[in-house]
């Protein structure tokens, strides 16, 4: 062990870290709540803009979302409190806004049978909504309709935080590659990552079963 520093974490810190990135589980459904995959914590826009640092009024880096979500619209409190948020309230915003507000439902048959083609990507190192909701989702909809690579393509991209950014190439041309499927039936294959200094990767389509680790 070195010495200790101004870099070194408390116990505290410690124990909120291991927090974030492991599974929860839902209070009110019982289902999982991913935690976000390590290697990004001290990247420029990752935790210090999700998760450890602060807004320009100095809260707590992250909460406007939820704050906004639940005082404007499910309270109707702007002077909500965030810290005595309970499970009723949340149950409240679901109630009146899931069905509406979120796109869970793996039943894309109707998308599909109209012509729909679908290209989800998602940053493996996504700080703000965990990668592993995106895995679930392809996951279930397989389950739901069997086949669906001839209609939806799923690309997990290494390095990439919340739709985009990060210490990768991670800049792609998604609308050509649509635009391609759509209009010339080309479904998209691998695809080339690139970033401002002109490092490349190549992303293929995520296959169930094959990058799986770390998630749960």
């Amino acid at each position: 062990m070195g010495a200790e520093t101004d870099t070194c974490l408390t116990d505290a810190q410690i124990a909120t870290a291991q927090l974030i990135y492991q599974e929860q589980k839902d209070p009110l459904r019982g289902a999982a709540l991913y935690g976000v995959l390590p290697g990004a914590e001290a990247v420029k826009g990752s935790w210090d803009a999700w998760l450890t640092g602060t807004d320009d009024g100095g809260k707590p880096a992250g909460l406007g979302f939820t704050w906004n979500y639940l005082a404007n619209m499910v309270m109707h409190n702007p002077h909500f409190d965030l810290m005595k948020v309970t499970n009723e309230d949340i149950a409240r915003g679901e109630l009146h806004y899931a069905p509406i507000m979120d796109a869970s439902d793996p039943d894309l048959s109707a998308f599909k049978a109209h012509g729909g083609k679908l290209i989800q990507y998602h940053g493996w190192n996504d700080p703000g909504i965990p990668p592993g909701y995106s895995l679930e989702y392809r996951a279930r909809v397989a389950a739901t309709m069997g086949k669906i690579d001839d209609f939806y393509r799923l690309y997990m991209v290494p390095g990439m935080l919340h739709c985009g950014g990060g210490d990768a190439p991670t800049n792609v041309d998604w609308q050509a590659a649509i635009e391609a499927w759509v209009e010339k039936g080309t479904p998209p294959g691998a695809l080339t990552a690139s970033d401002a200094q002109g490092e490349t990767q190549t992303l293929l389509p995520f296959e169930a079963g094959i990058v799986s680790a770390g998630i749960r």
